[in-house]
């Protein structure tokens, strides 16, 4: 059974480095493509500030730094739709045109 090999920076978030992806999915994938991909199919949604939050990219207005308390039960919601979205997408596919080459 593979297993996930993981690290925690100084904040204690989880870095998980490619080999260890590609080690478990037997895909070459990048942290970074999965990060595009999630941002992307957020935008497509029209969820735009929450996937900033959900991404922990830091509002550096006055109102992001000093006012805002948004806590992970606002983010429950928004997280539920893109996850939805993704899991349909990898179910129907991207109804891209798929050529057989001979």
């Amino acid at each position: 059974m593979k297993t996930v090999r993981y690290s925690t920076n100084k904040t204690g978030h989880v870095r998980l480095m490619a080999a260890a992806l590609k080690l478990n999915t037997g895909l070459n994938i990048t942290v970074h493509g999965l990060r595009r991909t999630f941002i992307t199919t957020a935008r497509r949604l029209k969820i735009f500030e929450d996937a900033d939050r959900l991404t922990n990219h830091v509002d550096s207005t006055i109102s992001g730094r000093h006012y805002d308390a948004t806590d992970v039960e606002d983010l429950r919601q928004p997280l539920q739709t893109i996850a939805n979205e993704l899991e349909r997408l990898m179910v129907e596919g991207m109804r891209a045109k798929i050529l057989r080459l001979q």
